[in-house]
């Protein structure tokens, strides 16, 4: 498709410059999330269908990578993710048959969405860990990071890490969220910033990553947060509803993880809030849940025998 606007002047304009190295800095570099599917179809797609079933093993293969990569990629998951969703993250080095696979020999961060990433391998690539300055430690053993390691807007707790398994277990990009008050963009600034280097992408590309939004009938989720971790950091001039721009954020936000929590839950647990976009996240243990009843009830009991029965 070609684009409504002029040839692209991006690399040729010193602001336009200041903000590709802005963008360099805080997307999926490369191909975004996922392959870009046929024309016509949304990549919302890959939300509902894409999920894996509830309470599941995943089995995450490492295809190459040195083994301070390998220990600090596995390091972030457990930590961050794995407490938040009711599946089984566990990392292999033996099994043939692994749900998803990561591969550090490219110079770019991109996921397939969910089930998508039993399809090709590898199905990850992190050409960026986010790395903490030094050493970290992993399972009783410390590890030593080289002093020229890349990391992605100064971030050092794995943002990148975070960003790319979030979209491995079904999350796809914050800043096409339909939902609340999304992003009005100045589509003229998006062309001019993303047709040149380093993305060089044509209009159809432009539309597909950046400014179409996810069709609100086929995906969950929340309305949109500005704090999750699954956004892109974006200059106010791209956008006309945002003049202060938007940050890359490294951490899963509470919107994140409610969403995580109610997409994923866990055995035994209850969810107590039917609106998770910023809520705290309800799920607790059944059992305590129905404690935690029963004391409710003597309460009124004795209340109203004090207050009512002579």
């Amino acid at each position: 498709m070609s684009s409504p606007f002029q040839s692209c002047p991006a690399s040729n304009t010193a602001q336009a410059k200041v903000q590709q190295r802005k963008l360099q800095q805080s997307v999926c570099s490369a191909s975004l999330v996922s392959k870009i599917p046929p024309k016509g179809v949304s990549s919302a797609v890959f939300l509902k269908s894409n999920m894996w079933p509830k309470h599941q093993e995943l089995l995450i293969k490492f295809v190459d990578g040195e083994p301070w990569r390998k220990a600090w990629v596995e390091k972030v998951v457990m930590e961050n993710l794995q407490p938040h969703v009711g599946l089984t993250l566990n990392f292999t080095d033996s099994s043939n048959e692994a749900h998803i696979t990561v591969s550090f020999a490219s110079a770019r961060a991109s996921s397939l969405i969910g089930k998508d990433s039993i399809q090709d391998v590898p199905s990850m690539y992190l050409g960026w860990v986010d790395p903490p300055h030094g050493s970290f430690e992993w399972k009783g053993e410390t590890y030593a990071v080289p002093e020229d390691e890349h990391r992605n807007s100064g971030f050092d707790n794995g943002a990148t890490v975070i960003h790319e398994f979030g979209h491995a277990l079904g999350m796809l990009h914050e800043h096409q969220n339909p939902r609340g008050k999304p992003i009005i963009w100045n589509d003229e600034n998006v062309w001019d910033t993303f047709c040149g280097p380093p993305n060089k992408w044509d209009w159809a590309t432009i539309q597909h990553n950046v400014i179409d939004a996810l069709d609100i009938n086929t995906t969950n989720g929340s309305n949109f947060d500005p704090q999750s971790v699954m956004i892109y950091g974006f200059p106010g001039a791209l956008t006309k509803n945002m003049p202060n721009g938007i940050q890359p954020n490294p951490n899963l936000s509470r919107g994140d993880t409610n969403w995580l929590r109610k997409t994923y839950p866990k055995e035994g647990s209850v969810w107590l809030s039917e609106s998770y976009a910023m809520e705290p996240a309800f799920d607790i243990d059944l059992r305590n849940y129905i404690a935690l009843n029963i004391l409710v009830v003597i309460g009124f009991i004795i209340i109203y025998k004090v207050c009512f029965v002579e």
